[in-house]
């Protein structure tokens, strides 16, 4: 039989983890018929959200959830999707800059609807007062984190 947590600390970390899983998977589950898996939908995301700027792959790369995606990859598989498109600079080959495409857009809508849908579902039974609550607590745990 296995031990009790030492802690509740212990078990919040534990249950975070295994919730984040979870919820990734489901994620991942609506996505998959679309051809997109979750770093291919943040980094649409992030372009649209400065459309119709272009955007630098640094840039995308410090705004990725999960930092340790490897963005030039992902967004060479969303250019042969042609949902990006990339621009090197004349003036220094090594900066690319990045944007999203109307095809693009058109996929990010429909991704976004059936992602809005399973956060529904997921969420769907925890009241407005225990959703707020429970965004106070992780913004405070994100805060401590992103302190070390």
């Amino acid at each position: 039989m296995s031990k009790p947590f030492s802690n509740d600390r212990h078990k919040a970390h534990l249950n975070l983890a295994v919730t984040t899983s979870l919820l990734h998977a489901e994620i991942e589950h609506v996505l998959r018929p679309l051809d997109l898996t979750t770093p291919q939908f943040n980094i649409l995301r992030i372009l649209r959200g400065k459309h119709p700027n272009m955007v630098s792959v640094k840039t995308i790369t410090e705004r990725m959830i999960d930092k340790t995606s490897n963005t030039s990859r992902l967004i060479d598989k969303l250019m042969s999707k042609h949902y990006v498109t990339r621009i090197e600079c004349p003036k220094d080959r090594r900066k690319v800059d990045i944007s999203i495409t109307e095809d693009g857009l058109n996929i990010l809508l429909e991704a976004s609807s059936l992602v809005e849908h399973a956060i529904g579902h997921s969420l769907n039974e925890i009241s407005d007062r225990d959703i707020t609550e429970l965004n106070r607590i992780l913004d405070l745990i994100r805060n401590a984190t992103q302190s070390v």
